[in-house]
């Protein structure tokens, strides 16, 4: 190839099928995008966006900044603007994979610009990528992953112009601000980029001749981006209502950045790195189909042949990128495992067009379009024959599941009320609808942890005396004992009301809580406790509504209710109300029949409903005991774990 490759190759590819393949797929996505926060992280980096948040390390500055700017949008609701976001990035990335695409088509046939053949190809293999599971879920709720798939696919083609094209002093320059961009995002995913970006820079003596010549317009523009996480002790310091880290000394803005509160749990977990590289193959195969890989195995192929050099820097890559989640646990049914691994499904997509058209060319024509277009073909019907299953699952249009449960949870809760939460779904959502939709804004939400681990529960005392003043004095009690302030808190129960999520171990003595709505509420000194079981099952009513409809197509917010569910029917033994704890098993077989979990737990509950029913008193108290000295987290999950 000759040295303006990079050149001629860019200018041949159709810059109208790009912006098309965008058109198309941000408007699908804006579709099926859902007018309600959703699950897992979404409604935390939703309320960082709305209120100009600092969410869960590293923080994610570049990230809220741009998410801040989509809620500000007079489009649909907020939690529809922030989506709109990742919708935006994942239809951009559609777009950069056929241009990525149809560059490394035109590399492995050795052409300086690709044909209309390797143009229509890049463009089917982006199509296919574009509505691969992985991405499609990914594109329609508030998440980072889009974003950090736009900033690395941005850069990889910038690189690879420069690389084709030393010479293109530009593109080099493009793609240290774009890598400098994702930095600022999600700073892990975008460092183990790094190895392939230098194999780009170093790995051929041309190209190591004009990188010194560039060094400092390189290190320049990619830090510059970096002056984003300036926001993070800005914001902390003005006291944002999502305050994450508390970043706003020196020593807890290291904390973030680095993620130490995290750092423990991930060392703390045995994995097997070749097992989980088996669930990664599986999840691509998921996604893009086993038919792109092979074709993108023979473009690397071709790559080889052509410009060894490149086809290094898209092993390095995707290596680079499956390290990321190979490492730790990695569930291929989490959305987030997908989205760690968007990189990569996209780079093989890219290669695949490469494979198309390496085919073409080594197979003698007319045989090798012939083979070209089945290979293409097949791809095609593959990814089609998934496509029913993926829009099912990633169309959240019309779905208001956070919504109707937190209705559920909150909604009966008495004026003024405080809310001890336990799962961050829960917590976050329960801010958000309180902050940004005005729902239950009397209702006070603090997390149960009482963040032990930033600063020893001072920031959080901070942030308490004015965003959760009437929490005040449980803040107060933790900082000054460094121990759940279990008598502080049932003192303020006897003058406020006070919920507390349910879990397998909770610091409130169940005898002391009775049900109400998914929550126990910590009764005042004296009080006659309720049985709760009327107002039990309406909420199960309801939820077997919701369970039946919505929530037989998402699997985050099934697993997270079974959870709910499965630690009610425990505090329900506990408070010697077996026929409440049967209700709860009931609810969670309608959402998982046959749960395993729910399985351990049904002996108890039948020794303790015989024992209320007989009115014998002795084999009451044997099974209350049997209770009390359980272990519920080991015995329902085989770890403790609340």
């Amino acid at each position: 190839m000759t040295a303006g490759a990079g050149r001629s190759t860019r200018d041949a590819v159709a810059p109208w099928l790009g912006a098309a393949l965008f058109t198309v797929f941000a408007v699908v996505y804006a579709f099926t995008s859902g007018a309600f926060v959703h699950w897992l992280d979404s409604g935390e980096l939703s309320l960082a966006g709305a209120t100009l948040g600092i969410p869960h390390p590293p923080g994610h500055p570049g990230y809220v900044m741009l998410s801040h700017a989509a809620a500000l949008l007079p489009i649909g609701t907020v939690a529809f603007r922030t989506a709109l976001l990742s919708g935006l990035l994942a239809a951009g990335s559609v777009a950069l994979v056929y241009r990525l695409g149809a560059t490394l088509a035109a590399v492995a046939r050795g052409r300086d610009t690709p044909t209309a053949g390797d143009v229509a190809t890049a463009a089917t293999m982006a199509v296919v990528f574009g509505i691969s599971s992985a991405l499609w879920l990914n594109a329609v709720r508030a998440e980072v992953y889009t974003l950090q798939l736009f900033c690395a696919l941005l850069t990889l083609l910038w690189a690879v112009r420069w690389s084709l094209d030393p010479a293109d002093h530009t593109a080099l320059r493009w793609a240290a601000l774009a890598a400098g961009f994702g930095l600022t995002n999600h700073h892990y995913l975008m460092v183990l980029l790094g190895p392939a970006l230098l194999v780009t820079a170093l790995g051929r003596r041309d190209h190591r001749a004009v990188f010194r010549t560039q060094i400092g317009w390189v290190l320049g523009l990619g830090a510059l981006p970096l002056l984003t996480y300036g926001l993070l002790p800005i914001r902390a310091s003005a006291d944002a209502l999502l305050n994450f880290g508390d970043p706003s000394s020196a020593e807890r803005f290291w904390a973030v950045l680095t993620a130490q509160q995290f750092q423990g749990s991930v060392s703390a977990v045995n994995v097997s790195v070749m097992s989980n590289l088996g669930v990664a193959l599986e999840m691509i195969i998921r996604s893009v189909g086993m038919p792109v890989i092979a074709l993108a195995l023979l473009g690397l192929a071709g790559l080889g042949t052509r410009r060894r050099h490149l086809a290094v820097v898209m092993t390095v890559a995707i290596a680079g990128n499956l390290a990321s989640k190979v490492v730790m646990d990695l569930d291929p049914q989490n959305p987030d495992a997908d989205g760690y691994l968007l990189l990569s499904f996209g780079l093989f997509a890219a290669m695949a067009a490469a494979g198309a058209g390496g085919i073409y060319a080594w197979v003698k024509a007319p045989g090798g379009r012939v083979a070209s277009a089945v290979a293409v073909a097949t791809a095609i019907c593959v990814a089609v024959a998934s496509l029913a299953p993926t829009a099912r699952r990633s169309d959240l249009d019309g779905t208001h599941a956070t919504a109707a449960l937190d209705s559920v949870t909150t909604g009966r809760m008495s004026p003024g009320a405080l809310a001890l939460t336990s799962f961050y779904t829960l917590h976050f959502n329960r801010q958000w609808y309180a902050a940004v939709e005005g729902y239950r804004s009397d209702v006070e939400a603090l997390q149960v942890g009482l963040d032990r681990g930033v600063d020893g529960g001072r920031s959080l005392d901070r942030w308490a005396s004015r965003h959760a003043p009437g929490a005040r004095s449980l803040t107060r009690a933790h900082v000054a004992t460094g121990r759940w302030p279990q008598a502080e808190t049932l003192q303020l129960a006897n003058i406020r009301p006070v919920y507390i999520e349910p879990t397998f171990s909770g610091p409130i003595p169940p005898h002391r809580t009775e049900y109400a709505s998914l929550y126990m509420r910590v009764r005042r000194a004296g009080a006659r406790r309720s049985s709760g079981l009327r107002e039990q099952a309406v909420d199960a009513e309801r939820l077997e509504v919701l369970t039946r409809g919505e929530l037989r197509r998402l699997l985050e917010p099934r697993k997270m209710l079974l959870l709910v569910l499965l630690q009610v029917a425990v505090v329900r033994l506990k408070q010697l109300e077996p026929a409440g704890a049967k209700m709860a098993l009931d609810m969670v077989d309608v959402i998982s029949p046959r749960n395993p979990y729910s399985r351990r737990l049904v002996p108890l509950v039948r020794s303790m409903m015989d024992a209320v029913d007989s009115r014998d008193i002795t084999a009451l108290r044997r099974v209350a005991g049997e209770v009390a000295s359980t272990d519920f987290a080991n015995l329902v999950f085989g770890r403790r774990s609340d």
